[in-house]
């Protein structure tokens, strides 16, 4: 297993529809400060203080109030964000997400492809973050508390074969005041002098479970990966929806542009991540006197393009009179429709037949695809008769004439044969293949090459299977059955 742990620090300020990011702000919950700015704190502000002694040291702190549903939702969209790395996707707490990625290596092609995206992915969010990984969800979770409490860091490598050696290494070194456990089992674990965790690692588990109880057992268990720990994952909603609240209204229209195309980049985001199209937006404009005006927007088209919702709800906003300032802007769409498959041509008309080598020219533009060619070798035996060569770089061969494929002695070849023939056990003296005899059929050929090497001698022959499956075979000097192909 491989467990990357995602928190973001700030979340509790950045969800705040005054944040601006460098300023002195700071987030209240109780009469007690929860989140400061790092501007805040370096005029002597720190989490945890009075709001009355913090507004004493600074007259440039704003402070706001917790929202926690703002928190949670905003936490929802950044973890169905991540989908496109691994659909074990879990939220851990209020501002932590676990993504487990084993089952995503062999699709990125390791873990250094995952950690450079979900960098990339992360830093264009706008929210500062910490990463920290461990072959568990709670070694995880542990280790990223050390990394957000130390600096803003990322693992640049990560060896799936050694995750776990390394975890323990790391975990030996963590304090047991980082722990998150009940303050009396807490009290208890410090009250021998222990000070890491690798010191209570070092213990026999019997007089740890005598001495702190089987939670404490249970919880150690978990982070070891001695013991399942299932994250549940979270769900993709059915329907899209997104909106974003303004610190001022918003009194014009031309100041609702630029947030309504970062809604819509969300759409777009949405729909491609689940290949969907919808033929229908609708627009709500969220007044300060709790009235809620829309707007309807339709396209014709099925095909799903980011750049003309952005043009029609450009043309839309134009002709739009507000009735009162916006307070809120949200965005929703039609019942989306599974999303059809472009039909593209490598031709700017379906009727063109170009030339083979216009084709070929074509078809070596495209990525990922390679083209290559067949070519006669000069060998008899069946399996070294052919040569795939780069189809850029292979020279046009002479078609095979009639008095060719008469000296081919080997007029009834199949059109699919192995690469290496298979060796076959064989009863009262006759090949048997997938647990039945092969018939064998009348006619055989008599193959002599590589007399200068070591000689090639083979009787083909044709078999044919119970279940009306032909095969190419052959016979060699040792008396082996072999098989070389399917007809």
């Amino acid at each position: 297993m491989l467990w990357i742990a995602v928190q973001f620090p700030l979340l509790p300020l950045e969800v705040q529809p005054g944040f601006q990011p460098g300023a002195s702000q700071a987030v209240q919950e109780k009469q007690h400060l929860l989140i400061v700015s790092a501007a805040a704190q370096a005029d002597g502000i720190h989490a945890d203080m009075k709001v009355v002694t913090a507004q004493a040291l600074s007259d440039a702190l704003d402070i706001f109030s917790r929202c926690e549903e703002a928190e949670q939702k905003t936490l929802h969209v950044l973890a169905r964000s991540l989908l496109f790395l691994t659909p074990a996707v879990s939220i851990a707490s209020e501002d932590t997400l676990l993504l487990e990625i084993a089952g995503s290596l062999k699709l990125f092609r390791g873990t250094e492809k995952i950690l450079e995206l979900l960098q990339q992915h992360l830093d264009n969010t706008k929210h500062d973050w910490c990463i920290a990984a461990g072959h568990t969800p709670l070694s995880a979770e542990l280790l990223l508390q050390q990394a957000c409490n130390n600096a803003r860091l990322a693992p640049e490598r990560l060896n799936p074969e050694r995750l776990e050696e390394e975890t323990l290494h790391r975990l030996q070194r963590v304090p047991l005041s980082a722990l998150n456990l009940d303050r009396k089992l807490a009290r208890a674990l410090a009250a021998p002098g222990f000070a890491t965790l690798g010191e209570l690692l070092a213990l026999p588990r019997s007089a740890q479970g005598k001495r702190y109880g089987r939670d404490w057992l249970d919880w150690l268990e978990r982070l070891l990966g001695e013991k399942p720990d299932p994250r549940r994952p979270i769900e993709m909603p059915q329907r899209f929806h997104v909106e974003t609240e303004f610190a001022e209204p918003v009194e014009q229209v031309q100041g609702l542009v630029f947030p309504a195309q970062r809604l819509l980049e969300k759409l777009d985001a949405f729909l491609n991540l689940h290949q969907l199209h919808s033929k229908a937006i609708r627009w709500h404009f969220h007044h300060e006197d709790t009235q809620v005006s829309r707007l309807l927007i339709r396209r014709a088209s099925d095909q799903e393009t980011a750049n003309l919702w952005q043009e029609l709800t450009r043309r839309h906003f134009e002709h739009l009179q507000l009735s009162a300032p916006v307070q809120k802007l949200a965005l929703d769409c039609a019942r989306p429709l599974p999303r059809r498959a472009a039909a593209l041509s490598l031709f700017e008309q379906a009727w063109q037949r170009p030339a083979a080598a216009t084709l070929l020219e074509r078809l070596a533009t495209l990525p990922a695809l390679h083209t290559e060619m067949l070519h006669a070798a000069d060998c008899h035996v069946p399996e070294l008769a052919q040569r795939r060569l780069p189809a850029m770089q292979a020279h046009p061969t002479k078609r095979e004439s009639a008095s060719d494929r008469q000296l081919n002695p080997f007029s009834d070849s199949p059109l699919w044969l192995l690469d290496t023939p298979l060796a076959l056990r064989q009863q009262q003296q006759q090949p048997v293949w997938r647990g039945a005899r092969l018939e064998l059929l009348p006619g055989e050929h008599l193959l002599h090459s590589h007399w200068w090497q070591q000689g090639v001698a083979r009787h083909y022959r044709i078999g044919r299977h119970p279940d009306g499956v032909c095969c190419w075979l052959f016979r060699d000097s040792q008396q082996q059955w072999f098989l070389h192909g399917f007809f």
